[in-house]
């Protein structure tokens, strides 16, 4: 006869199998070990162009292109990736916690039992011929506040609720990254691959995010703890030099999304209106569990 399994223990069977390993582990060498709940996380970009622009009517769409992909926990702390605009950005502490790229911190296992992605205000690069009406409000012998600068040439991010991406409205409360989000979810396909063997399928990005939609109109924070999407059986991404230690988690854009946009309408550009050329929509990937190691060096 088949075995009668309890549902209710299936959900922790990879937690306990850890677990009862680093508790052997400790039996027999008299071993310290560890247990942490802290995330994971990891940013990636999804760029969006900007096409058939209108500067007399002030419109134009933002295409995010098909088969795009954005590749999470491929990079740690430090390291020059690119990142919108910036080819020479180093990854920081609020890009991702990894200390070595696609790797577990220390000597860890951690026990993947939800995983949730949340998006982050976008970088958006505005055209020459923009930069140049921008740059013109600026008074007589004064220069642009580099990070002023730095969030027009695609290099910073950019808080821009009432124009960029939605049509115009005068303090607006919608946070403009959830426009682009709620425009791509239904297209992102999510996967994860340890060791670069195989990917297992998770689903559509919308499956992640409804903690997002459920809790605020300005989704940029990880969803709360009962709205995450749950790996009922928990996925191992083991220590280094254990099978299963190279993780990778991808999105990738299986349709052409299209938005159309309304433009900015600059005082100073004599009635002609500011595009941007790209708009990136930056999105945080979270893993989240039980962590079970070895004291180190960097635990």
């Amino acid at each position: 006869m088949p075995e009668i399994v309890d549902i209710f223990d299936i959900a922790k069977v990879t937690r306990n199998e850890v677990l009862a390993n680093y508790k052997a582990i400790q039996r027999k060498y008299g071993t310290a070990v560890t247990v942490k709940t802290v995330p994971y996380y990891s940013t990636g970009m999804l760029q969006f162009d900007c096409v058939n622009r209108d500067f007399t009517d002030g419109f134009a769409y933002l295409v995010a292109r098909s088969n795009q992909f954005v590749d999470f926990f491929h990079y740690q702390i430090g390291e020059r990736i690119v990142y919108a605009a910036d080819p020479n950005h180093r990854a920081n502490r609020a890009d991702t916690n990894l200390s070595k790229a696609n790797s577990t911190n220390g000597a860890f296992d951690l026990v993947i039992e939800e995983i949730s992605l949340h998006t982050k205000p976008p970088r958006v690069k505005m055209n020459d011929d923009g930069y140049s009406r921008l740059h013109s409000m600026i008074a007589s012998g004064d220069t642009f506040d580099p990070d002023v600068l730095n969030a027009l040439t695609g290099i910073g991010d950019i808080y821009d609720p009432t124009a960029i991406c939605v049509p115009q409205q005068v303090s607006s409360p919608f946070f403009n990254a959830n426009v682009l989000w709620a425009a791509v979810k239904n297209q992102l396909s999510v996967a994860i691959t340890f060791d670069a063997s195989h990917f297992r399928e998770l689903g559509q990005a919308s499956n992640f995010t409804r903690g997002n939609e459920a809790t605020t109109p300005a989704a940029d924070v990880p969803p709360p703890e009962d709205l995450r999407f749950d790996l009922l059986e928990g996925l191992l991404w083991a220590r280094d030099g254990e099978p299963d230690s190279d993780l990778t988690l991808r999105a990738t854009l299986q349709k052409a999304v299209t938005i159309p946009i309304s433009a900015v309408d600059v005082p100073a550009g004599g009635g002609a209106y500011t595009l941007p050329d790209f708009v990136w929509l930056p999105i945080t990937a979270t893993l989240w569990g039980i962590e079970v190691g070895i004291p180190s060096s960097n635990a």
